[in-house]
């Protein structure tokens, strides 16, 4: 979050007329606060399952100084998504929160917790397992959501909601590659067996393409969007710094894992990132499968059930739902 400006202005409360509905429903908005740009899903839960009803991407508004504002951003993107609930859950990565096993119920730790840690994390269960967001995170993404005139109600962990998603498939891996980090994770009917990260992702072959061929940044990120489809289709030199760039990124990747990842019945990407066909066909020469499906994070990680947990004006969404199919 370094860099990110969050402007100082009250934002005014919306107000929504609300018209009664024949079967009762919820609409519920995630985000996902990304390192280049913030996505946004809003998802109604109703008697018929969950359907996605918006979603958009925006990249950061830039304030005078060059800094990403994120509560103009979020209001930018929450009207131009039409969106009608004004009750956010927001989806955390690995690098912002802390896995600690308890080998026993969390619900009973948590009661059991020194009043103190309140001070410096917000935790909640997750089954045998408390998962512990730094409270100055919380209260920074907080601050903004409410300064946008929207209401924080609930947090999402990433690998905890991925495994609740793909619980019933067997033995899953995941692969959520990001602009800034990438995460590799293996369930086993939805208990996590292995998991690996990169503190790198698309990003960096950006940056590896404008250098290249002499261009900016900017120019580098254009030329990746519009070369993400048949590989055939690349410059010779934009070829090459694909096949480098993948090469290290799998050998970084799965290094320091103790076993290579075999016996997967599905494979599912995650994340920008996984949409280049390139990596797509890399991944299939290196597990011998297919990507099933494609998900974006935050419709994947926005869920139909609320439990309390330390913090009673903070439910946590205990399951997850919905997913784009590729």
């Amino acid at each position: 979050m370094g860099g990110l400006l969050m402007t100082k202005r009250r934002a005014k409360a919306r107000t929504k007329k609300t018209t009664p509905r024949k079967h009762s429903s919820k609409r519920m908005v995630g985000v996902d606060f990304g390192a280049h740009s913030l996505k946004l899903a809003e998802v109604e839960h109703g008697p018929l399952g969950s359907v996605v009803r918006t979603f958009g991407v925006a990249p950061y508004s830039i304030d005078k100084a060059g800094r990403a504002d994120l509560v103009a951003t979020l209001e930018r993107l929450a009207r131009s998504a039409h969106i009608s609930s004004s009750e956010v859950v927001l989806t955390l990565s690995e690098t912002e929160v802390c896995m600690i096993a308890t080998g026993t119920s969390a619900d009973t730790i948590l009661q059991k917790l020194n009043p103190r840690l309140a001070s410096v994390a917000v935790c909640w269960p997750s089954d045998d397992r408390l998962i512990a967001i730094p409270r100055w995170v919380y209260d920074f993404y907080h601050q903004v959501i409410d300064t946008a005139g929207l209401k924080l109600i609930g947090l999402q962990h990433v690998s905890s909601a991925l495994g609740r998603s793909v619980a019933g498939d067997g033995r899953v891996g995941v692969l959520d590659v990001g602009a800034e980090s990438t995460s590799w994770f293996v369930f086993d009917h939805g208990e996590l067996v292995q998991r690996a990260s990169l503190p790198y992702g698309s990003e960096a072959l950006t940056q590896a393409l404008a250098l290249a061929h002499g261009w900016t940044r900017d120019n580098g990120e254009e030329h990746k969007r519009r070369l993400a489809g048949d590989p055939r289709t690349w410059p010779e030199e934009s070829t090459l710094v694909m096949a480098t760039f993948l090469e290290r990124w799998w050998q970084d990747l799965f290094r320091h894992l103790a076993e290579h990842p075999s016996h997967l019945n599905d494979l599912v990407l995650v994340g920008g990132g996984s949409r280049l066909a390139a990596l797509r066909e890399h991944v299939f020469e290196q597990l011998g499968l297919m990507p099933r499906e494609w998900r974006m994070p935050t419709t994947t990680l926005v869920a139909e059930e609320l439990r309390p947990h330390l913090e009673p004006q903070l439910p946590i969404l205990a399951n997850s739902l919905s997913h784009l199919v590729y």
